[in-house]
């Protein structure tokens, strides 16, 4: 019989109790409310002035058309709805932000207790994400704001998808799609969604039967990688198909190849942290470089797989994982 603590009312989601929300709430305002009257920083500029910031010719432009390598189109859509509203006022914008990093404090505690079955933990995790120095970038520059509302979507689209998983009710599935869909566009950063999920579905089902459950998030995942290829360099997505990916003279494979090695590089940094720092340039690999790097990826996603059942029913194991799968990622 399902725990109604640790699987929680959906209606609730936001609320996990009265002292924890209360609590968040003054370690939120007193970290961040203090910065509301700061100025805009960086590429809140592009927004500000018109002749900087390139918007689409139209709302179907934002997603059949890039100027750059990215492809988040509802990034651009949110920032041009609330540039607009506030203007040069930056108050509103830094409001928004606090509100939006409260919500995804809360959010955070609710996933940490699902994940550790502990309340103090998840409490104590919530409090210093929350005075985390790293996050005050994100709220105090305020075209962050789709960062927050992405995060949060991400983490409504795992509660939704757990409360499915417990009772079988498709409206939550079908929840889960949304909140995942909507935050695809906002946010390449949450295309990792499905991984995540596939992992949670894990702990007590085979990896055929978890890979079924989350295969509508993997294809929307690809599909959007697709386009994100095809609209690489400024193109149009009917626009003929692009030989160069990102700006760089990357196959599918050397990419995926890079990727895997810059995997391996950042866990091996998270025990011997010598000579580290957080973005590093990794050059194109070779073809036989690359398929060396996706071998050593695919042995070690085996090797989870293998022993699931001691990984994966073990909470402090699980959490080291999502850590350590969050990190290098």
């Amino acid at each position: 019989m399902t725990n109604p603590e640790k699987t929680f009312p959906f209606s609730s989601l936001l609320v996990a109790s009265f002292f924890p929300a209360v609590l968040l709430l003054l370690v939120c305002l007193v970290t961040y409310l203090p910065t509301i009257f700061n100025g805009f920083k960086l590429d809140d500029f592009t927004y500000l002035n018109p002749d900087m910031h390139q918007r689409a010719t139209s709302f179907w432009g934002l997603f059949t058309e890039s100027t750059n390598q990215h492809y988040n189109p509802l990034n651009i859509f949110f920032n041009d709805l609330f540039f607009p509203w506030w203007g040069k006022n930056v108050v509103p914008f830094h409001l928004l932000n606090l509100s939006l990093f409260y919500i995804n404090v809360l959010l955070l505690y609710r996933t940490c207790f699902l994940i550790t079955s502990r309340k103090f933990t998840a409490l104590l995790a919530a409090i210093l994400f929350c005075v985390h120095p790293i996050n005050a970038e994100i709220v105090n520059q305020v075209v962050f704001n789709t960062v927050l509302i992405a995060a949060a979507l991400v983490q409504l689209s795992f509660l939704a998808f757990d409360r499915y998983l417990q009772t079988h009710a498709k409206r939550y599935y079908l929840l889960s799609l949304i909140y995942a869909a909507v935050s695809f566009l906002t946010l390449e950063t949450s295309w990792l969604l499905p991984a995540y999920l596939l992992m949670w579905a894990m702990r007590d089902r085979s990896f055929k039967q978890s890979l079924r459950l989350t295969l509508p998030f993997w294809a929307m995942t690809i599909f959007l990688l697709v386009i994100w290829y095809q609209l690489s360099q400024g193109n149009t997505v009917t626009g003929g198909f692009v030989q160069k990916f990102a700006y760089l003279n990357l196959s599918f494979l050397t990419l995926a190849g890079s990727w895997a090695y810059l995997f391996f590089w950042y866990l091996q940094k998270l025990f011997i942290p010598v000579d580290h720092i957080w973005i590093y340039a990794v050059s194109p690999l070779t073809v036989s470089e690359a398929v060396k790097y996706l071998a050593l990826t695919a042995a070690a996603a085996s090797a989870v797989i293998f022993f699931r059942k001691t990984f994966f029913h073990r909470p402090i194991l699980t959490a080291a994982l999502w850590f350590f799968s969050g990190f290098v990622f």
